[in-house]
């Protein structure tokens, strides 16, 4: 017992540090977590029947100072650390930050830059709208 209050200390402690270094805001997360558990929600009940196409996929959301990236899935590098649901990165700076879809790192991803509405509707529509980009050259 002794051992895994020792390892769970640590690792804590390290997970708060790499938080720090990467500059994570933990009001930007709770918005992902937000912002992704409604989205999938919604995307869910909907079922792909308005395009034929489900506009569920991967999503990052990136804070437009520090370029860090809160995406609803991995990475297909693995640079991405994974907090609980959302995986946090940084956008290289190569990369132009605008709400569009882009083809990265082997996917396609819909970008959206951060902050997020405030208000749940304007938010879900906004994550609707760009998630539809991202599957726009699919359905023509």
């Amino acid at each position: 017992m002794k051992r895994f209050l020792i390892i769970s200390i640590v690792f804590f402690f390290g997970f708060v540090t790499i938080q720090n270094d990467n500059n994570v805001d933990s009001n930007e997360l709770e918005t992902a977590i937000t912002a992704f558990s409604e989205l999938k929600e919604i995307l869910q009940k909907e079922n792909g029947q308005l395009w034929n196409y489900s506009l569920l996929g991967p999503i990052i959301l990136v804070n437009q100072e520090t370029r860090i990236i809160y995406a609803n899935e991995p990475d297909t590098k693995g640079e991405f650390i994974k907090n609980g649901n959302v995986y946090i990165g940084k956008l290289p700076d190569n990369i132009n930050i605008a709400n569009t879809a882009i083809d990265w790192n082997d996917k396609r991803w819909t970008m959206v830059a951060l902050p997020l509405p405030e208000n749940t509707e304007e938010r879900l529509n906004l994550l609707i709208h760009e998630s539809f980009h991202r599957i726009q050259p699919l359905i023509g």
